[in-house]
Formats: structure tokens, C-alpha cells, sequence
């Protein structure tokens, strides 16, 4: 069962089992396997910070910022956004807003 975090676009992977995390990350979810075990451990320095800088960033408000629908007006360059329509983390609706 997905859950979301305080709005209902944004999965909350911080709750999700780590299997269903992969799910919605990977479109082909067994390229998200890591074998933390045969890893060095540099690399499992590299992961470990990067899961601190996520959380640090992406905590509070979970993922989004409230203010963005509000400045997107202020965008005067030709602009692309490119969307997954397979996006499991985040829906194509937030995306589309």
C-alpha cells in the first residue's frame, strides 16, 4: 500500500519498506538492487551522505516547496520541463500543476 507524505503527491520513502522504494524509483526495479555488503566502503560513505543531504534537504517541507506554483510566473526564459510518466516518487498530476 503506498503512503504518502502530508500531501497526497509525493510518496513518503522514508516509510515505505526499502522494496517498495526500489518499486517506485526504477521503472525496472532490479536495476536498483545494490549489494550494500560487497560494496567498499568508500562508497557506502558516498550513500550514506547522500541519503543525510536528502533528508536534510527534503525534510521539511517534505519534497516540494509551497512558494514554486506561486514564482513560476517569474520564469521569462523558453523553459522544458520533463516529467516520468512513470514517476513513482512523485505523481504525473503534481507534475502537470
Amino acid at each position: 500500500m503506498l503512503r504518502f507524505a502530508r500531501n497526497d503527491d509525493t510518496a513518503d520513502v522514508w516509510m515505505l519498506p526499502r522494496s517498495e522504494v526500489v518499486a517506485l524509483k526504477w521503472f525496472d526495479p532490479d536495476k536498483g538492487q545494490r549489494d550494500y555488503a560487497a560494496m567498499p566502503e568508500e562508497q557506502l560513505v558516498i550513500i550514506a551522505r547522500n541519503s543525510e543531504s536528502f533528508a536534510r534537504f527534503c525534510w521539511e517541507p517534505y519534497m516540494h516547496n509551497p512558494k514554486l506554483k506561486h514564482r513560476l510566473h517569474r520564469i521569462t526564459a523558453p523553459t522544458l520541463l520533463v516529467w516520468g510518466e512513470k514517476d513513482g516518487i512523485v505523481s504525473p498530476d503534481y507534475g502537470r500543476a
